[in-house]
């Protein structure tokens, strides 16, 4: 829920910055279970972001740069925990955003665990929309699957309308080789958001 989001202290977020370059130095020594396992747990304990009114803000510019998702096949590229795909199922989002046929909500990891946390997300969510009789428990529906960003994807070619990337590209082995298979993926007019915060 959006309401009671308390931003970061300029400590916390130090703290954050300073995990997360170690994070880097040793994720290039893992082998390729290493890394799942690594991420799985980095992922699973990570919250500190959903705190920040920046990530939100981040949020909604992924999704206005998405443009109307009513009705599309959206692949979330390194979904990890379901945070673009929990914002879109909230009501303020949802109402703008998936006005009248839902959108088709695909998110791909290879973190399972934090798959599993997505779902659980998801559900919750949707219970809530649900008992509250809301009008936005219909606006997305979702499946989460795993796969590996530095794999072929397993998908047809032009099979999404609409793909984004957020926060991923620079953790890949090949960034090339991972924006090809989104674009392989995308529908030819299709919309692509990719955002990163470290140089490729």
């Amino acid at each position: 829920n959006i309401e009671g989001i308390l931003e970061p202290t300029i400590r916390e977020l130090a703290v954050e910055a300073r995990l997360e370059r170690q994070r880097t130095r040793l994720l290039s020594r893992f082998d390729s279970s290493e890394r799942v396992c690594f991420w799985e747990k980095y992922l699973t304990s990570f919250d500190l972001i959903l705190k920040s009114a920046d990530f939100h803000k981040l949020l909604e510019i992924i999704s206005d740069r998405l443009g109307s998702l009513s009705g599309v096949r959206l692949l979330d590229a390194g979904c990890g925990n379901g945070n673009f795909g929990a914002w879109l199922m909230l009501a303020k989002n949802a109402r703008r955003r998936l006005r009248n046929r839902p959108v088709i909500y695909v998110g791909i990891d290879y973190a399972s665990a934090a798959l599993l946390e997505a779902e659980r997300r998801f559900q919750e969510i949707r219970k809530e929309q649900i008992n509250r009789n809301t009008p936005e428990r219909d606006h997305m529906e979702w499946i989460l699957n795993v796969c590996d960003l530095n794999r072929p994807f397993p998908f047809l070619n032009s099979y999404f309308d609409k793909v984004c990337c957020n926060l991923v590209l620079s953790y890949v082995d090949d960034p090339h080789f991972t924006l090809s298979e989104i674009r392989r993926v995308l529908k030819v007019g299709g919309n692509v958001v990719v955002t990163s915060v470290k140089p490729l």
